[in-house]
């Protein structure tokens, strides 16, 4: 419950009901019901329930319920019943139940029952109703 905590390169680290904590190359770090926290170069991060999570260049990275969380250059990473959820040059990404998500250049990326969502320049992708597919494949 800490309010602008900073977790820099921490393996395992736990911040739960945090507002604005940011943890920086860390490894296995997990974020439970935050909002407006950041990982950057993380593996394995879970943010649940948090609004305005990004994620920036990690991987296995999972954000459940959340409202405009940012993965960029993620692998496998997962987005379930997430609003205005981006993932940028992604491979693996999962939307699940998602308006208005957005996976460009992403490879296996799944869109289900999302509405409005988008994927640029994806390979094998999967998508729900009133999905827009660009240079796609699938």
């Amino acid at each position: 419950a800490g309010n602008g905590n900073a977790d820099a390169a921490g393996n395992g680290n736990a911040d739960a009901a945090g507002n604005g904590n940011a943890d920086a190359a860390g490894n296995g770090n997990a974020d439970a019901a935050g909002n407006g926290n950041a990982d950057t170069a993380g593996n394995g991060n879970t943010d649940a329930a948090g609004n305005g999570n990004a994620d920036t260049a990690g991987n296995g990275n999972a954000d459940a319920a959340g409202n405009g969380n940012t993965d960029a250059a993620g692998n496998g990473n997962t987005d379930a019943a997430g609003n205005g959820n981006a993932d940028a040059a992604g491979n693996g990404n999962a939307d699940a139940a998602g308006n208005g998500d957005a996976d460009a250049a992403g490879n296996r990326d799944a869109d289900t029952a999302g509405n409005t969502d988008a994927d640029a320049a994806g390979n094998a992708t999967t998508d729900g109703h009133s999905e827009s597919d660009l240079n796609g494949l699938g």
